[in-house]
C-alpha cells in the first residue's frame, strides 16, 4: 500500500485505514471462496514429494504484435507516448512474450528436508508459525539415505541486474 510522502499525515492515515478496512470487508466477503483456495493449495502441495518443481520461468520465442493507441509528445519529456486516444488508433509492432516455460526445474524431496540441529530450533518456530507440519527427529539415523544440495552462490539473472536492482551496481 502506498501513501505519497508529499500528502500531510492526515490523509495518509486515512488512506491506510481505508485501504485496510477494504481488505478486511473483501475477507469478510470472500471468506469461503479463500477458504475454498487455500484448502485446494494444500492438496496439492500434498502431491508434491517426488514431482518435478519449476523453480523459474522464461519467456518462449512466441510472440504476438499488441495494439497501441495514437502518441503525442509528453508534457514532461517532449518525447512521444503512447495516450491511449481510442479514437485516433495507430499499431505498433511491440512483441508481446505471453508464453513462459519452465527454464529450472527440481525434484522435490520425497520425504521432506532434514535440518540440521543447529538451526532446528528456530526454524521449528517458523514452520510452527506459519502452520507447516513437521517432526523432531528425538534421535540420529545413521542408517538413513538421503540426497544433500548445498548453494554454494547465489546471482541475480543478467536481467535483474540491468534494471537496478541489487547487485546492478
Amino acid at each position: 500500500m502506498e501513501a505519497h510522502s508529499w500528502k500531510d499525515y492526515r490523509t495518509r492515515v486515512l488512506a491506510a485505514r481505508d485501504a485496510v478496512r477494504e481488505l478486511v470487508d473483501l475477507a469478510a466477503e470472500r471468506d469461503g471462496a479463500w477458504r475454498a483456495a487455500a484448502a485446494r493449495a494444500d492438496a496439492a502441495s500434498a502431491r508434491l514429494p517426488g514431482t518435478e518443481v519449476p523453480l523459474a520461468y522464461a519467456h518462449t520465442a512466441a510472440s504476438t504484435p499488441r495494439r497501441f493507441f495514437a502518441r503525442t509528445p509528453s508534457a514532461v519529456s517532449g518525447r512521444l507516448a503512447i495516450t491511449y486516444d481510442r479514437a485516433r488508433p495507430e499499431s505498433f509492432e511491440v512483441p508481446f512474450f505471453g508464453e513462459v516455460k519452465p527454464s529450472l526445474t527440481v525434484r522435490a524431496p520425497r520425504a521432506g528436508y532434514v535440518v540440521p540441529a543447529a538451526h532446528a530450533g528456530w526454524m521449528a518456530e517458523k514452520l510452527a508459525l506459519h502452520g507447516i507440519a513437521f517432526q523432531t527427529l528425538k534421535a540420529a539415523r545413521p542408517a538413513t539415505t538421503v540426497e544433500t544440495c548445498r548453494a554454494t552462490e547465489a546471482k541475480l539473472a543478467a536481467a535483474s541486474r540491468s534494471r537496478g536492482g541489487p547487485g546492478s551496481r
